[in-house]
């Protein structure tokens, strides 16, 4: 995906929230997780499945 946003936060409750935005900022994945760690990690998942969907046909590369 070209011109993501990624942007991961922690909130009051210790709750980290996960987010990807594409270049027009809607919101490809949203998740609540409960450490940073763990955050990255599905961020890092999303991009993987997105790109093996892109190479699969599945799906069309943002510009």
């Amino acid at each position: 995906m070209s011109q993501e946003k990624i942007v991961i936060n922690e909130d009051a409750s210790g709750e980290w929230t996960a987010r990807v935005y594409d270049g027009t900022m809607r919101v490809f994945l949203k998740q609540h997780i409960k450490s940073k760690r763990a955050a990255w990690a599905a961020v890092r998942k999303f991009q993987k499945e997105q790109q093996e969907m892109i190479e699969n046909g599945e799906l069309l590369e943002l510009i």
